[in-house]
């Protein structure tokens, strides 16, 4: 088949971050995708699953822009703000530049300074990253404690939150400095207040002033007991006591009704509304709380709410009234939900007034198939393109099902458009399953790709490889109404089939949650697989590398397969012109990371890779789906456009292709580096301004480059080379 050559089958499972900025292998690109007759303005975002969202200056304009943390893969998704369109583009490149950050994080401006701060959970409590992003420059964060600590009842403890809830933080006193409200990690139903006590708006210094702010406990969905005397940590009497904190919560603070006094927003795990409780007091420090309401107008938000929502308050309509999103608030989807829809938008009517105006704020511009999207490219109808499949976890008719999405290109191979053109391909319905990966794979040896898939089944961790024979008698693709079982798996993240051992029968493996890579091979045209080790390449069990996902492609087109890895992380390692069995490659480690601010964890949270390398136009592009259901690209092509914000001075580079040297032209002084197509930094040298600099080749072996110039201002550039 025309350009198959060019697929490159590599299945890693995940929302593919966008590549460091420093780096020049991929770049983030978007291709047309329509729905109907309407083309999404952020197509391959990736999605979204359990958003929390502020709002900060990335591009140095007076624009505040849009950031997201997604807590179901500790992501950050960067838009930057279009008031004109009143519209929010999705922007990549500045999603590097910000800190690990893990289970919660709230974007506050903590010293006034106009530049927004990050405070995030840590294991220890809350952790504070300094925003010291410099006039005209790329965002830059500095963590400055970690944990966050407070004069308590016996002396200066962590302040303590947990990776489930949310706490409050802004200027809960009203007196110009950030105060931090926390759920009490013991009873999960009081509230602890650390004030801030500096005199220095550089600097905060917590105490903590009493246990029971606001006198009341959730004790239970409307259940709610007032009147607590908690000056000096004492309850009025044993009754409150209960069970260790174990239901997820979230806070929000703000005037409500417009009186000078802090009123506070709360939401429950298991509970159908959010609660409001409004200051019946004076004073902010120590208010008064003896009613709660849930019959405002976001109170009842539309969820099936089994689970906690975060709350936000954030002008996203570009009205100048702040806005209420209300969010799906757990890192996995324990509770049935819904969550190709799960960004719940209260447009603001005026100051303590809003009125619902969606449930897929951010995702109705994005290609969200709910969970797990995992996504192949074939020519399904010969025409000589490439179209996308994509086998995701969507929610039909109340329940989580797996599913198949057709994309067909209407366009050219030189320029692909995408329409969505079958949401249920095959009639992929099928209930009893879940987090399935599709690859492409000549299972019966017919020189015809036939589907393979594995599959969970919802009722355990069992998983089972089936393939669909393509029965198409032309260039097309035709599959079979029937599925076949290869063999049973437990415990697997991700799927690849490649020959490990050059025998010239295809193997299948199988990256594990533990961190391992197993390896089934087949030996003959018999359809029978074998168990050839559980730890492929050097790949044994290792919470470091959790989830690891193997990729194989000749990507320097020399006849010779190289080998890719990637694991929870976000770290991807590679082996070129090799095989994995019986002898384990070197592996080096490359500049690709496929989450910039992924964070080691052993709850498998977060990544769940599946990606493969493709050709949809003239160039290579890696395209990987993730827990979150969306689809990212990344192109081989060298932009001459900046990975930075701002357009750089004039540069030029020739001759384009060169032979042993190429000549660089700048305004303004600076460096170069070059690298390779896989990442590998070859050399750095200096840039002199208005100079022809002559940069010696002689030591590149032919073939394709790439020439990152940053000059004295920052600003950078990346150039395509090529090498004859």
């Amino acid at each position: 088949m025309k350009y198959l050559k060019h697929i490159l089958s590599i299945v890693f499972v995940f929302q593919l971050h966008s590549i460091a900025i420093s780096q020049v292998d991929w770049n983030s690109i978007q291709f047309p995708l329509k729905i109907k007759d309407d083309t999404l303005k952020n197509p391959f975002t990736g999605g979204i699953n359990a958003a929390q969202i502020g709002k900060i200056f990335l591009n140095n304009d007076t624009q505040k822009d849009l950031v997201v943390f997604d807590r179901a893969n500790n992501r950050v998704l960067t838009f930057l703000a279009d008031s004109v369109n009143k519209q929010w583009n999705y922007a990549p490149l500045y999603e590097n530049f910000f800190p690990k950050m893990s289970n919660w994080a709230l974007f506050r401006d903590y010293n006034n300074d106009g530049k927004v701060d990050i405070f995030t959970y840590t294991n220890l409590g809350i952790k504070l990253y300094k925003n010291e992003t410099p006039k005209n420059g790329l965002p830059k964060f500095r963590l400055i404690e970690a944990p966050l600590l407070s004069k308590g009842f016996s002396g200066r403890l962590n302040i303590q939150s947990q990776s489930i809830d949310i706490p409050a933080i802004a200027d809960i006193d009203g007196d110009g400095d950030i105060d931090i409200l926390t759920i009490d990690t013991n009873t999960g139903g009081t509230l602890q207040m650390h004030e801030n006590r500096s005199t220095s708006s550089d600097t905060m210094i917590f105490t903590r002033i009493n246990d029971c702010w606001g006198g009341f406990d959730f004790f239970a969905c409307n259940d709610i007991r007032f009147g607590l005397s908690c000056e000096t940590k004492l309850r009025k009497s044993t009754e409150y006591a209960r069970i260790q904190h174990t239901t997820s919560g979230a806070l929000l603070t703000f005037d409500f009704n417009q009186d000078s006094l802090t009123d506070l927003l709360l939401t429950k795990q298991g509970c159908k509304s959010a609660y409001l409780f409004e200051n019946k007091g004076s004073k902010n420090l120590n208010p008064i709380y003896n009613a709660y309401d849930t019959t405002f107008n976001f109170a009842d938000i539309a969820l099936r709410q089994n689970y906690s929502a975060a709350i936000f308050k954030e002008d996203v309509n570009f009205d100048k009234i702040d806005d209420i999103i209300l969010t799906y608030n757990e890192p996995v989807n324990n509770f049935n939900e819904n969550l190709q829809s799960s960004i719940h938008l209260y447009e603001g009517e005026n100051i303590n007034s809003w009125k619902f105006k969606k449930h897929n704020f951010l995702q109705e511009s994005m290609l969200d198939l709910g969970e797990y999207s995992s996504p192949i490219a074939l020519d399904v109808d010969g025409d000589n393109d490439q179209d996308l499949l994509i086998s995701s976890t969507k929610f039909i008719d109340n329940k989580r099902v797996a599913n198949l999405t057709l994309l067909k290109n209407t366009n050219t191979f030189e320029q692909p458009i995408f329409e969505i053109s079958d949401t249920n391909y095959l009639n992929f319905k099928i209930s009893i399953y879940s987090n399935i990966k599709i690859v492409l794979s000549d299972i019966n040896l017919d020189s015809k790709k036939d589907l393979v898939f594995i599959a969970q089944y919802s009722t355990s961790n069992t998983q089972e490889i089936y393939y669909i024979a393509n029965v198409s008698t032309s260039s097309d693709y035709q599959f079979s109404s029937n599925n076949t079982s290869l063999f049973q798996a437990k415990n697997a993240s991700s799927l690849h089939i490649a020959d490990i051992d050059n025998n010239g029968y295809e193997d299948i493996i199988l990256g594990k949650n533990d961190g391992s890579l197993e390896a089934w091979g087949r030996n003959s045209a018999s359809i029978n697989y074998s168990l050839v080790t559980d730890s492929l390449a050097g790949y044994s069990s290792n919470y470091l590398q959790q989830q690891p996902s193997l990729a194989s492609a000749d990507i320097n087109n020399n006849g010779k397969t190289d080998w890719f890895v990637c694991n929870n992380s976000g770290e991807c390692y590679y082996a070129l012109d090799t095989i994995l069995y019986p002898k384990s490659p070197k592996w080096t480690k490359s500049n690709i990371n496929l989450n910039a601010i992924a964070v080691n964890n052993t709850s498998h949270l977060g990544i769940n890779p599946n990606i493969n390398i493709i050709a949809l136009d003239t160039s290579y592009q890696l395209i990987a789906g993730n827990i979150s259901g969306g689809i990212q690209l990344f192109s081989t092509k060298a932009s001459s456009k900046l990975t930075n914000p701002e357009e750089s001075d004039f540069v030029n580079l020739y001759p384009n292709p060169a032979e042993n040297f190429f000549i660089f032209y700048a305004e303004k002084n600076g460096f170069i580096t070059i690298y390779d197509a896989l990442g590998k930094e070859y050399f750095s040298t200096n840039i002199t301004a208005f100079d022809k600099n002559k940069i010696n080749t002689t030591n590149l072996k032919s073939g394709i480059y790439f020439v990152k110039f940053i000059n004295s201002t920052n600003k950078n550039s990346i150039h395509k080379l090529v090498i004859k």
